[in-house]
């Protein structure tokens, strides 16, 4: 589980993530945890992803070359990239918790995806190492859920269109880039509501993972009662 909220183990985002690895744990799986911001994670690419003295061209850096270079040739990155690359490769699902920024993740989680998802390893899917793996994406949004997740006037915030078509390339297009399986994203809000609703919403969010994580592919065709 990949989380940013700045507000480290203290935010509703980790309350989530605690409540995701528990139902997740209950179930028998492994689960780590990757706090991007409680790891300093630098979210800049740049010459340092690749080990020095091993770029392919020292007078013209163009990123994708390099990456294409360290996956097929030298077989390594930087510590901390190989380190998140070590993780993905270990695991079944990635989950992506973060607070929604302007359609988007936050920088830093932002960085993952620009730094992470490393031509000739992460893509295309002919090429990429995690074929197969699941993908989710998991975030907290100011308006309530419904709101947030319904067609609604122009009015109303993102202009009525629902948040889950405005974080498609999200959960949709960038795993599929990556040739992975995206499982349904959950989505909830809004961050005011009372304690007793943050913990009914922490609930929804481990049936959500035992329906489409743990469980199989044919509850997720069911109807919620």
């Amino acid at each position: 589980i990949i989380v940013s909220h700045p507000n480290v183990g203290n935010s509703f985002n980790h309350k989530l993530v605690e409540a995701g690895k528990k139902a997740l744990e209950e179930e028998g799986h492994a689960v780590i945890i990757d706090d991007l911001v409680k790891i300093g994670w630098n979210p800049v690419g740049s010459e340092k992803d690749f080990i020095p003295g091993k770029l392919k061209h020292t007078d013209n850096f163009d990123y994708q070359t390099e990456q294409g270079h360290a996956a097929d040739v030298t077989g390594a990155f930087a510590p901390d990239l190989q380190e998140q690359l070590d993780l993905v490769d270990w695991c079944d699902i990635v989950i992506h918790q973060f607070p929604i920024y302007w359609w988007s993740v936050p920088a830093i989680h932002k960085g993952w995806f620009d730094r992470c998802l490393v031509w000739h390893y992460s893509y295309p899917a002919n090429k990429s190492k995690w074929v197969g793996k699941q993908w989710m994406i998991s975030t907290t949004v100011g308006p309530p859920t419904r709101m947030a997740s319904h067609p609604g006037p122009e009015t109303n915030p993102g202009a009525g269109i629902p948040y889950q078509n405005l974080l498609a390339p999200l959960g949709l297009g960038t795993p599929l880039m990556c040739g992975m399986q995206p499982v349904p994203m959950f989505m909830v809000g809004h961050p005011t509501a009372a304690p007793e609703e943050k913990q009914e919403m922490c609930g929804e969010y481990a049936n959500h993972l035992r329906k489409f994580v743990t469980g199989g592919r044919d509850e997720w065709y069911k109807p919620v009662p």
